[in-house]
């Protein structure tokens, strides 16, 4: 059944979606591992629908219009936020407590300008899986990428007209005797300055 409805996402943006924006988001997605066993949990919380940048949103939205894009996932909590003109959510990305993404989106007088995640995940499987659907997509969305000197892996696209910047970076540190290990990603978003 899940093949099903992976093929079925697959077919519908492909060939449901009308712009070249869509069109490189759904060969994106169809380049995903089907056979993944996170992959929906990367799917459900990318929310790749081809005309926005990350979960429904886009750049220069405002705050209000973000707001209510991730309060309408159940999966989403606001938290207070430290920073002014910055919004802070907490995802869930499983049923188990421990795997969560804390997403901060900034704000300027023009609009939403960054958005940075932070994710923490409960085994050094889901790590490795995550980044490894966040590298696919991004090499067939956004292009091929590359490494910067700290490690990130960046990339960079015109969507909706605008220049966008990403990177990932997983992270996976092992055990030790004194420490439980650390396993997750991050990705960022922002608008060049």
């Amino acid at each position: 059944m899940k093949k099903i409805s992976f093929l079925f996402l697959c077919v519908f943006l492909i060939f449901g979606c009308k712009d070249s924006d869509s069109k490189k988001s759904a060969a994106a997605v169809a380049a995903l591992d089907s056979e993944d066993p996170y992959l929906k949990m990367f799917t459900e919380f990318m929310m790749i629908d081809g005309k926005s940048v990350f979960r429904g949103v886009n750049f220069d939205m405002t705050e209000d219009e973000v707001k209510k894009i991730e309060h309408s996932y159940e999966t989403s909590r606001e938290n207070s936020s430290e920073k002014m003109q910055e919004l802070f959510f907490e995802v869930d990305l499983s049923s188990e407590l421990l795997d969560f993404a804390d997403i901060r989106y900034s704000f300027d007088e023009k609009g939403l300008y960054f958005i940075n995640v932070e994710s923490y995940l409960t085994s050094p499987e889901k790590s490795k899986s995550f980044y490894k659907n966040l590298e696919s997509y991004f090499n067939s969305a956004y292009g091929k990428g590359e490494y910067a000197d700290d490690g990130f892996l960046e990339f960079e696209t015109t969507k909706n007209g605008k220049k966008i910047q990403a990177a990932i970076k997983e992270v996976n540190i092992a055990p030790t005797e004194k420490d439980k290990g650390s396993y997750g990603f991050y990705l960022l978003y922002s608008l060049p300055k």
